[in-house]
């Protein structure tokens, strides 16, 4: 299904893609946002985040498969599931990248 994404999910697609060296500097429960994922995670791809060591390279393979393939359905999952696991990293980028006042109007954030 190709269809345009809304103004809140194309906001939040591009918030992950801006942020994603901080992210992968950052995000430390990793498999838990990737649970949270559920079907959006390929099994494979999901057995090969569990079987990187850190935090760091977890979040990369993340970036590199699931959040590449999926497009803004997997990162609009992904930035809430950000958002429950680290929301006060969340609220950081937010603010200092200038997207406060986009989230803020639209009614799902």
């Amino acid at each position: 299904n190709h269809e345009m994404p809304g103004r809140f999910f194309s906001t939040v697609s591009k918030f992950v893609d801006k942020n994603r060296a901080t992210l992968i500097k950052e995000v430390s429960e990793v498999l838990a946002i990737a649970e949270e994922l559920g079907d959006l995670v390929h099994p494979e791809a999901y057995s090969n985040i569990r079987a990187t060591p850190t935090s760091g390279d977890k979040m990369r393979e993340l970036f590199e498969g699931p959040l590449r393939s999926g497009g803004w359905r997997v990162k609009a999952a992904f930035f809430n599931a950000l958002k429950k696991h680290h929301p006060e990293l969340v609220e950081r980028l937010v603010n200092d990248t200038g997207f406060l006042d986009r989230l803020s109007s639209l009614s799902c954030y």
